[in-house]
């Protein structure tokens, strides 16, 4: 899924309820819904929202990340009431890519996934300002 033009992210901070910040990575068309989710539903603050693009690392190092790692974590998962394949995409910091993709795989149990495979790929990347 990946292309030579990237992906358009909003890079943000996010401060949870216990002061603790973190560095997000979210696709530009859902960012006002994520934000909204964000406050709303968790009461955490997003703060410094700024437009980015996410590239990935071509194979044999053509291209030189000028911005921080992080990479695409596709999950997909045959959906077997609706006849067609789910996907789930996020983007996290190379360093958060192990936490995050455990997390995901968290939120479905062997009852959702009806003995169908849940498939987890991880696609190396890095964000431009």
């Amino acid at each position: 899924m990946s292309t030579q033009m990237g992906q358009a992210l909003v890079e943000c901070s996010v401060l949870n309820l216990f002061g603790e910040r973190s560095q997000r990575y979210v696709q530009e068309d859902v960012f006002q819904l994520w934000q909204f989710m964000m406050y709303h539903k968790h009461g955490f603050q997003v703060e410094n929202p700024q437009p980015c693009r996410w590239m990935p690392l071509l194979p044999g190092g053509n291209n030189v990340p000028s911005g921080p790692l992080v990479n695409r974590v596709q999950l997909s998962r045959w959906d077997a009431e609706l006849q067609k394949v789910q996907f789930i995409e996020r983007f996290v910091s190379a360093d958060d890519t192990a936490k995050v993709s455990d997390l995901l795989r968290k939120h479905y149990s062997p009852e959702l996934l009806g003995g169908y495979p849940l498939e987890l790929k991880i696609e190396p990347g890095y964000v431009s300002i």
